[in-house]
């Protein structure tokens, strides 16, 4: 699944701003950009976003992080073969076992070796595959 932001993509932020009561930071992203979305969920009462999708992407410093999906228009809609979908009382995910991890993105955050291996593997599946 491929993504790019909205024409006025900044403005679209602005209007979340969930339990936080305050507007979201703005995602490291850059208009005109193709972004490959690495996983999606919704969760009620999302902390910053209130009750919008979230998509997983690799902003523009290589970060792994969560941006409303609303902010984006979808360019490709076809589904990575290796996302798994699950869901419970409070919403929905869809991604790669891998994220499912426990403490998956906190060892992302720590840059732990073997899970930024494991990361980029899975870059390089997604992204060689042509299915996302």
């Amino acid at each position: 699944m491929k993504i790019t932001p909205a024409d006025n993509w900044k403005s679209r932020v602005q209007g979340f701003s969930g339990r936080s009561n305050k507007v979201p930071p703005l995602p490291f992203i850059s208009a005109g950009k193709v972004y490959s979305v690495y996983g999606i969920s919704w969760k009620k009462d999302s902390f910053y976003y209130s009750d919008s999708p979230v998509v997983q992407i690799f902003d523009d410093y290589d970060n792994l992080v969560i941006a409303p999906l609303l902010v984006f228009e979808i360019i490709d809609g076809l589904l990575p073969a290796l996302w798994r979908a699950s869901s419970d009382e409070n919403g929905f995910t869809i991604c790669p076992d891998l994220f499912r991890r426990d403490f998956f993105f906190d060892d992302v955050s720590e840059k732990e070796p073997s899970v930024l291996d494991e990361l980029r593997e899975l870059r390089m599946q997604i992204e060689g595959s042509g299915q996302d």
